[in-house]
């Protein structure tokens, strides 16, 4: 009995989640997925910390030339939210997360900032009066006014940012990630 209701709850909480379609809102610029110059697999774990509370997740992220795919779950393998995105539309599904920071879109907006070329970012940036220093393991966003937005800093001994452990700290909305590469493939 208790495991009928457990299933009707969590199908009743999987029918609450909200999948939309939509334009690339003009406040959240993005790089084409190509700028990335890369076509793999990821599997990375992901601790998030907000309001004095952490989060253990797991993420899988599908890259081409054409599309960004990520979908984060929770440790048990319920499935969070997830994004597209290919180059022009963003399509989101995310169960009802209230008092979390992260939304799908906000989510494809950090992945892409700890690892897309800064070159790939500056055009997008510079109309926002916003741009990026990059050190071999620390990437800042700043304001024109020298407001810190985004600090994100790359622990390890890889050369490529996808092999290496991060700390993403956002410091406009509160909250750091730090991600952890798991069994990672290009292909």
């Amino acid at each position: 009995m208790s495991c009928r209701f457990f299933a009707t709850g969590l199908l009743l909480l999987l029918l609450a989640s909200c999948a939309t379609e939509s334009r690339l809102p003009a406040n959240l610029p993005l790089p084409e997925p190509s700028a990335a110059a890369l076509t793999a697999s990821f599997s990375q774990l992901i601790t998030a910390s907000y309001d004095g509370r952490e989060q253990p997740l797991l993420a899988q992220l599908e890259l081409s030339p054409e599309k960004l795919v990520v979908v984060i779950m929770h440790p048990s393998g319920v499935r969070l939210l997830s994004a597209s995105y290919d180059g022009e539309k963003i399509v989101t599904s995310s169960l009802p997360l209230p008092g979390v920071p992260v939304t799908p879109e906000r989510v494809l907006n950090d992945i892409m900032m700890a690892y897309w070329p800064a070159t790939s970012w500056q055009p997008l940036l510079l109309p926002r009066k916003q741009y990026l220093v990059d050190t071999k393991d620390q990437r800042k966003l700043l304001t024109r006014e020298g407001e810190l937005i985004y600090q994100i800093d790359y622990q390890g001994k890889a050369t490529d940012p996808w092999y290496r452990t991060l700390t993403l700290h956002n410091l406009r909305y509160g909250y750091q990630l730090q991600i952890t590469p798991l069994d990672n493939a290009k292909k």
